[in-house]
């Protein structure tokens, strides 16, 4: 087996046999029943832009697609246009098969994608234990917040700024 460099940053190397550790035997499984989307409001297919992100959750179990929306309603369309693709395409029926789920809203026109972010998290962790999407609790404003730091921690470790003080 090949244990290729696939990150160098610094002086620190990731390498093939990390991610495989880091990905174990229920991860795999959990990627072959579930599949995320982080969906964009973007109309223009041949360039890059939109300015609000949901998440499109596809459930092979539950034969559906669950859409998160921070912001309720902003982009329903493209959930149902890719929701719809997604179930033709696993050979599912479509009708009444794109869910718009209740989440928590955003309060500002700026945390979507720490919306997304958490979702995500949230989503795939109840997913592996559960075996499905439904039932999984909404997120807490202290979630999107504490998210919003570990970020912002994040950031300052790598480039060494004090954008968190």
């Amino acid at each position: 087996m090949s244990n290729k460099v696939v990150l160098s940053y610094n002086e620190s190397l990731l390498r093939t046999s990390d991610i495989e550790l880091l990905k174990g035997p229920l991860v795999n499984s959990i990627m072959r029943e579930f599949i995320f989307f982080a969906l964009n409001d973007n109309q223009l297919v041949d360039s890059s832009g939109g300015s609000h992100w949901s998440l499109l959750v596809f459930s092979r179990p539950e034969k559906m697609v669950y859409h998160y929306d921070s912001s309720q309603g902003s982009n329903d369309d493209q959930a149902v246009e890719l929701g719809e693709k997604i179930l033709k395409y696993f050979s599912f029926p479509v009708q009444g098969k794109v869910q718009n789920m209740p989440c928590l809203q955003q309060t500002n026109g700026y945390d979507c994608g720490v919306h997304v972010l958490c979702n995500a998290e949230q989503l795939a962790s109840y997913a592996s234990h559960y075996g499905r999407v439904t039932g999984c609790p909404k997120l807490t404003p202290e979630t999107v917040i504490a998210k919003r730091w570990e970020i912002l921690d994040i950031i300052e470790r790598l480039t060494g700024t004090g954008y968190v003080n």
